[in-house]
């Protein structure tokens, strides 16, 4: 969010076809006008580094600027680490500001909201649709969204969006396929740890 909107020029930031696993702080992070978070994979199944002071949290997207018209579509984000934090967090800075998240599969074992309206007051200008949301912790959204919850939606699939590896996404209901063989030269190298 910072480059689009903290230099004051509120300018669009595009975040698509990524993996995030692990990172401390945010997986992505976005809050500038038209930004868009699409066909993403946020993972966080393990603790990430901490920061020079010790703190971590690990939110998957978070809304951290007023922005209008941002998009996150097409993503899935896979919280199976409980000390994880809210999958989808939209921030009390980004009170205010307006999107949508559309076609988006969260996996939720943590005790933060799946989707997070920090104040209660930012989801207002959203709106949400095809959203499921599966886990063993907390599965509640802003009633602003469509969503559905529980044994009803669709789990992530936890395959990367450039097709290398697919992750344990912690859910024993579904069959996860074996991770690509690294050694492959059909493929380009899948996430590194604790990046």
């Amino acid at each position: 969010s910072s480059p689009g909107y903290d230099d004051g020029n509120d300018g669009q930031v595009i975040v698509e076809n990524c993996t995030s696993h692990n990172n401390n702080i945010a997986g992505i992070r976005i809050g500038s006008s038209e930004s868009v978070v699409r066909n993403c994979l946020i993972i966080n199944d393990d603790a990430s580094p901490s920061s020079p002071s010790g703190a971590r949290n690990q939110r998957g997207i978070r809304v951290r600027a007023p922005g209008d018209d941002i998009v996150i579509e097409d993503c899935e984000i896979i919280h199976s680490y409980e000390g994880a934090g809210a999958p989808i967090q939209l921030h009390r800075t980004a009170e205010g500001g307006s999107g949508t998240i559309n076609n988006v599969r969260i996996l939720n074992n943590t005790d933060n909201d799946a989707i997070s309206d920090q104040d209660g007051n930012t989801a207002e200008g959203w709106s949400g649709g095809n959203i499921s949301i599966t886990g063993s912790g907390d599965l509640s959204y802003p009633s602003e969204f469509d969503a559905t919850t529980g044994s009803d939606a669709e789990s992530p699939t936890g395959e990367d969006p450039q097709g290398d590896t697919t992750v344990d996404t912690g859910d024993d209901s579904t069959d996860s396929p074996e991770p690509s063989d690294p050694s492959d030269s059909s493929g380009g190298a899948g996430p590194a740890e604790g990046t």
